[in-house]
């Protein structure tokens, strides 16, 4: 049982992720600068492992269930640095939250199950503090069940089950609530010590659940196999790829997007200390430096969906135990299918699809003073440079025009008490 409390105060350089004002594009996206103060709860439910019970050995078998769910939720008290919008920003509270329960039944067996739930409550205000200045506030809720299969001593490792998530906005004008659910499959197959080859694949289920959605249902399929392991004592590689298709359904005025093409992610990362150890014991905060770049689609809220090319590297560094610093940054580029309106009308000037380019950087500090106290800080820039406008539409009338660029620069500092 581990409990946590932190306490942070930030600055927000532009809170509503706005372009600016533009009149001559019917844009009104003011850039509002605001302190944030953030109260972060936390508490970690494990099982006691055998290591931690006096009367069990090494030799001791593992529990029937092992059960472990983390809750965190996220109080954020804002007050505004421009006198203009005082009232759509100070004494504005926000409140997020994130659970995440997982059970294993009969782990370390030949046969067992996986139980899977979890919730986030998304706190996202959006571009104009007025009219949708809550958007993208939302609620995520999801749960998996699985049935895992493990004979002789692991060197194969098989799992079938089947996974859901419903997501629900706090405004219902732009129809995006959805459901997404089906079969999926993950293999492992283990042929080196420290090497193994895997398998990733699934069939899923989009169904838009208002009837003024602007958005088609789809039945994504995917399938991906790679290898992940060590090429040397400190430098592991993992290569995954395969293909997805998303079969999305014909719009109401016969307009038709859809995706088919490769999917799959690489990886190259460099174990700074000494890689044995840490790949032993892994939750003990290793040194790495990763760099990777990822390719996907997934369901967008512009168009029906987005394609993801990100190029990444992550830094991650402890010094004597004490000191963990956290380093990452990103370029990815989306291309979002055509924005279209329910009865088809596309949102875009051009009528084409929208493509953005958004970098991203985090830097996150923790120094350990006791066993239980640390000084906690992070900063994070993200941007998309470019002009990108998309029509608003809520309620079938158009309220505006989005820009999809801003730039956006946040920091905390702060101190956490956990056990």
């Amino acid at each position: 049982l581990h409990p946590g409390l932190a306490g942070e105060l930030g600055y927000d350089s532009n809170f509503f992720a706005g372009a600016g004002v533009d009149p001559a594009n019917a844009v009104a996206e003011p850039i509002v600068p605001a302190l944030a103060l953030r109260v972060t709860p936390s508490l970690a439910i494990q099982t006691l492992g055998t290591d931690r019970k006096p009367t069990d050995g090494a030799a001791a078998s593992p529990p029937k269930v092992d059960f472990r769910s983390k809750l965190a939720a996220r109080l954020t008290q804002l007050y505004s640095l421009d006198s203009d919008y005082q009232e759509a920003v100070s004494l504005r509270t926000l409140i997020g939250a994130d659970l995440d329960s997982r059970v294993a039944i009969l782990p370390g067996r030949p046969w067992g199950a996986d139980i899977g739930l979890n919730f986030s409550r998304v706190e996202q205000p959006n571009n104009n503090p007025s009219e949708t200045a809550t958007a993208s506030d939302r609620n995520v809720v999801g749960g998996s069940f699985g049935v895992r299969f493990q004979p002789g001593g692991g060197a194969l490792e098989w799992s079938l089950g089947y996974q859901a998530q419903m997501t629900i906005f706090d405004d219902t004008a732009f129809g995006l609530n959805r459901v997404v659910h089906g079969p999926r499959t993950q293999g492992r197959w283990k042929f080196l010590p420290k090497t193994a080859l895997l398998y990733d694949g699934g069939v899923a289920f989009v169904r838009h659940t208002q009837p003024n959605s602007r958005q088609t249902d789809a039945n994504p399929v995917s399938s991906q196999l790679g290898i992940n392991g060590l090429i040397s004592p400190r430098l592991s590689v993992l290569v995954m790829g395969g293909w997805k298709a998303m079969f999305y359904e014909v719009d109401r005025a016969g307009n038709i997007d859809d995706f088919d093409g490769p999917i799959g992610r690489a990886e190259v990362t460099w174990y700074l200390g000494n890689s044995t150890e840490q790949l032993a014991a892994p939750e003990v905060g290793a040194s790495t430096v990763t760099l990777g770049y990822q390719r996907d689609v997934v369901p967008s809220n512009v168009g029906n969906f987005f394609a993801m090319d990100r190029i990444f590297a992550d830094l991650a560094y402890t010094v004597g135990g004490a000191l963990t610093l956290g380093l990452s940054s990103s370029v990815t580029l989306l291309d979002h299918s055509v924005p279209r309106a329910a009865d088809g009308t596309p949102l875009t000037p051009d009528g084409e699809g929208l493509l953005e380019v958004r970098p991203s950087a985090r830097l996150n500090a923790e120094y350990r003073l006791t066993n239980t106290l640390a000084l906690v800080g992070s900063a994070e820039f993200s941007a998309s440079p470019s002009n990108r406008y998309l029509a608003i539409r809520a309620d079938n009338r158009v309220i505006g025009n989005d820009n999809l660029k801003y730039f956006r620069f946040t920091s905390f500092l702060g101190a956490r008490w956990f056990m």
